[in-house]
């Protein structure tokens, strides 16, 4: 990925070297005195505690993570891609091949899963890939050990439905069992004609589930093969000298870049938390401290008395080369980057594997058939959360640290940063702290923010895009 050991034209008397920290040029004045040193200082460590104390507050367990879940009620993401996966190879291979390959890694699923409402769920995947005597000897199991109350309520009831069929359940038993979402309704077309309506759009939501998965590795692999192309001769462009780099480091503002994102994180992340906890029956009080955090930050370091001009261009909101050629080197960095981010992949799978557990974002859960809903969600997470995040990640924090570090160590505090305040859990940390350095790799790259900001909405949208066809 791309260095910074070459002075820039527009780098007002500063010199950015990949090994050292910034240093002033001889002949120009020392940046501030002795007494603003110490106030800078002493910024520098709140901001610091700020932040650390962001990450304590928002890896705590909320109350309501810990609340059990309605009774009945199991939407598992992983599980619903599984019931779905196996419903549309079934329908594309035939029973026999289906069940061949894919019923051990279900009894592993089984095993592995730490969610008690799982066990529960996995029930009529294992009925549609076997046979009824799968589904009922997995459910006398759970009726002699039921790893919950919940679990211990609904197994007779999934007893009678695959001993009586369908037909024997009254609506309000009938109703429990939808409760269960797509693999509910699985479980009550199982015996159903292959014309009925209701079965034909359960095998139409698998088959088209099967096909985009395929079509997506497909287009995946192609992606790694190209990405690697470009990794390849990136490096040797940069081992010839001959790809240079566009950051630049501003005089000022210095720890001011460091206090705004404090100030970002903690404000939009922190109190949220904090609020839900001292006042848990106000829901929608969390929501009051989004923006002004963001606003607060953005206009921190004019108040601690640096020009607009040299804040934006700290922050990296400059046109660069111009918007498009910007863009467009944002999503060949992007791509670059995902041979990096497979083999993180592969670390978090091992990491799933061994644990049971899945990381996964909340932003999922919100998905439906809903048009209204979609734009919001896109909105949110290949508009807002690009440039926000990218503001105060890529722009106020990187600006700060390359002040002082190589582009390399900078860029991976940044994306450990990056990946320990998302929702995914500790589990996701590996991928998303490689995002997150790809993405510092690019601002170093580029220097504008439009770089960053566009690999980073092309992998929120990409993603986003996949879930809502593989869940609508």
């Amino acid at each position: 990925m791309p260095d910074n050991d070459t002075p820039s034209g527009d780098s007002a008397g500063f010199r950015s070297d990949s090994s050292d920290p910034v240093r002033l040029e001889p002949g120009l004045p020392a940046p501030c005195t002795a007494l603003s040193r110490g106030k800078r200082k002493v910024g520098a460590a709140v901001a610091w505690l700020l932040i650390l104390a962001t990450i304590a507050i928002v890896q705590t367990p909320q109350s309501s993570d810990r609340e059990t879940p309605p009774h009945g009620f199991a939407d598992d993401m992983t599980l619903r891609l599984t019931a779905r996966y196996a419903v549309g190879m079934k329908s594309v291979l035939g029973n026999d091949r289906a069940l061949e390959y894919f019923k051990p890694q279900l009894v592993e699923l089984l095993r592995q899963a730490d969610n008690p409402r799982n066990s529960l769920s996995i029930v009529p995947i294992l009925a549609e890939l076997g046979t009824r005597e799968d589904a009922l000897r997995e459910l006398n199991r759970l009726r002699e050990d039921p790893p919950n109350d919940h679990v211990a309520r609904d197994v007779p009831l999934f007893l009678q439905l695959y001993r009586e069929g369908a037909a024997s359940l009254s609506p309000r038993q009938r109703l429990q069992i939808e409760n269960y979402g797509w693999i509910g309704a699985l479980a009550l077309s199982r015996e159903m004609a292959p014309s009925d309506p209701e079965r034909m759009e359960i095998v139409r939501s698998g088959l088209k589930t099967f096909v985009a998965v395929i079509a997506f590795t497909i287009l995946l692999a192609a992606a790694l093969a190209a990405g690697l192309a470009l990794l390849v001769a990136a490096v040797a462009l940069r081992a010839g000298k001959r790809l240079q780099t566009r950051f630049t480091v501003v005089p000022d503002p210095g720890e001011p870049l460091l206090e705004a994102f404090a100030i970002y994180i903690f404000g939009f992340l922190a109190l949220p938390v904090l609020a839900r906890w001292i006042l848990p029956g106000y829901p929608a009080l969390p929501s009051l401290f989004l923006i002004p955090a963001v606003a607060v930050a953005v206009l921190w370091p004019l108040a601690r008395r640096s020009g607009w001009g040299d804040t934006l261009k700290a922050l990296g909101w400059v046109r660069g080369q111009g918007f498009f050629r910007e863009a467009g080197s944002g999503i060949v960095g992007y791509i670059a980057g995902l041979p990096l981010v497979a083999l993180s992949v592969v670390l978090v799978l091992a990491i799933t594997r061994h644990t049971g557990t899945v990381p996964a974002h909340p932003i999922v859960n919100e998905i439906r058939d809903d048009p209204a809903v979609l734009i919001l969600l896109f909105g949110i997470a290949s508009i807002w959360a690009p440039v926000v995040e990218e503001t105060f990640f890529r722009g106020a924090l990187y600006g700060y640290l390359r002040r002082r570090w190589s582009w390399p160590a900078a860029s991976a505090l940044t994306g450990v940063l990056f990946a320990v305040i998302h929702p995914q859990g500790w589990v996701g940390v590996p991928a998303l702290a490689t995002i997150g350095f790809i993405l510092g790799a690019i601002r170093e790259w580029r220097g504008s923010l439009i770089a960053p900001m566009t690999a980073h909405a092309l992998n929120n949208g990409t993603v986003l895009l996949l879930a809502i066809f593989l869940l609508t």
